[in-house]
């Protein structure tokens, strides 16, 4: 779905938030909550409290969140004026930073359209401020998460037959350097093939974005030996962005006869995978 099984989504509890999720045994949340408190949660937390307790409205606060971190957007205006304002959207990009590159999305989208709505992790779902914008899935693996994913697949169905748009990075992870490659370029996870039975049931248009960068060279290193180190420092990866210009390609929506021939689920992603990192060129 949203996200592969890599524990890449914040987990939210009251006002607090970590990539150490309460399900994990004790020893990897104290090294995920470790590094995080040594390499800027406190900093972020404190912005997010602010935000929390100004009510923000869920239309504008991913730009309240970009304008604290000092973010700034290099992207071509005319090519956002180009997404359809209504009708069954699925939104598609690469993921190479975490946070940062899911909060430019969903600033984007919102710009355009206001019934969008983001799969994610089952524990972030339950954040008050985005209530009826998130979708849970479930990596928990029991009956109960099985059920829980069955309803978001219905419910994502039956949103995008209302019309309504799609958030999602295929690879559901953030993109990383191969394991034995200190210099290279970081690539993408697989894309699941989730969305290509809803664009067919949907007959929906895809619209492909594509985010210049990648983290540090410090996230690739350690990702290379550990996925707790690699989770302790998703939160530093966006305290490094403060202050950064991050530029987008947003390419020209596919209309489904354009997709149509693709009746093969992996075609279909690769193809869509290859018209969204074609924007880079």
């Amino acid at each position: 779905m949203s996200s592969a099984n890599t524990g890449e989504d914040l987990a939210y509890s009251g006002y607090n938030f970590s990539y150490a999720s309460p399900e994990d045994g004790w020893l990897k949340r104290l090294v995920i909550t470790t590094i995080e408190h040594r390499t800027g949660k406190p900093e972020l937390q404190r912005i997010y409290n602010e935000l929390h307790a100004n009510n923000p409205d869920p239309y504008k606060i991913w730009q309240e969140i970009l304008d604290k971190l000092n973010i700034t957007l290099d992207f071509a205006e005319e090519q956002l004026k180009k997404i359809p304002t209504d009708g069954p959207v699925i939104f598609v990009a690469n993921h190479p930073y975490g946070v940062v590159d899911g909060a430019i999305f969903l600033h984007l989208v919102s710009r355009i359209r206001k019934d969008y709505f983001l799969l994610i992790n089952e524990v972030l779902s339950r954040e008050p401020i985005l209530k009826g914008h998130l979708l849970p899935v479930d990596f928990r693996g029991d009956e109960a998460a099985l059920q829980c994913n069955l309803n978001t697949k219905a419910e994502t169905t039956r949103r995008l037959n209302n019309g309504e748009a799609l958030i999602i990075f295929p690879s559901g992870a953030v993109a990383t350097r191969p394991r034995w490659s200190w210099n290279g370029k970081a690539e993408e996870w697989p894309w699941r093939r989730f969305i290509c039975t809803r664009i067919h049931e949907t007959k929906c248009t895809v619209v492909p974005l594509y985010f210049h960068g990648e983290n540090s060279n410090w996230f690739h290193w350690v990702s290379k030996f550990s996925m707790n180190l690699r989770l302790g420092l998703l939160l530093h990866e966006v305290r490094n962005k403060r202050g950064k210009t991050i530029r987008i390609e947003i390419g020209d929506p596919i209309a489904y006869r354009e997709m149509e021939q693709y009746t093969d689920r992996q075609a279909l992603i690769e193809y869509l995978k290859k018209r969204t990192f074609d924007l880079a060129k």
